[in-house]
């Protein structure tokens, strides 16, 4: 290592000259280093856009689904089938946005594998929210009207 002031040489390491005593400077190739050991990482969250709107909108449609499929019984299948159709909403708008971050950041939207499968879900889940909301209608004017002649 040579001194950054008057160029004699100094050993590795040290932060004085002992001829000139100037201070020296971290060498740039150490700078270098850290600049490109810190890319990869930088590199690889640019890489995913839409990561974590795509994963929303999967979960919002799983939801959707679960919800208004399973729940048909009277008025708890109107307020669980309204609560579906929300998460279906929200997934199909998360999918949009997904896509729209994905093409602003250059990507091709259609390698958002994770993007379209939650679209599809929350279409689904849109499908059946509203299936279910109106078979627990139905059911429950059905349910009322035999109630009154039963009893």
């Amino acid at each position: 290592m040579f001194c950054v002031k008057c160029g004699a040489e100094i050993e590795d390491g040290t932060q004085f000259c002992p001829k000139c005593g100037a201070t020296q400077e971290p060498p740039v190739q150490a700078a270098a280093e850290a600049v490109y050991n810190a890319a990869p990482a930088a590199a690889e969250a640019a890489a995913q856009p839409g990561k974590t709107k795509s994963i929303v909108s999967l979960v919002c449609g799983i939801a959707s689904i679960v919800l208004s499929g399973f729940f048909s019984a009277r008025w708890v299948g109107v307020v669980l089938g309204i609560i579906g159709l929300v998460a279906a909403i929200v997934g199909l708008s998360m999918t949009k946005a997904a896509r729209a971050e994905m093409e602003a950041a250059g990507v091709d939207p259609s390698t958002g594998k994770m993007a379209q499968v939650g679209k599809i879900l929350s279409i689904i889940g849109l499908i059946c929210a509203i299936i279910a909301i109106i078979v627990a209608i139905i059911l429950a004017i059905v349910y009322c009207s035999v109630r009154k002649y039963l009893y």
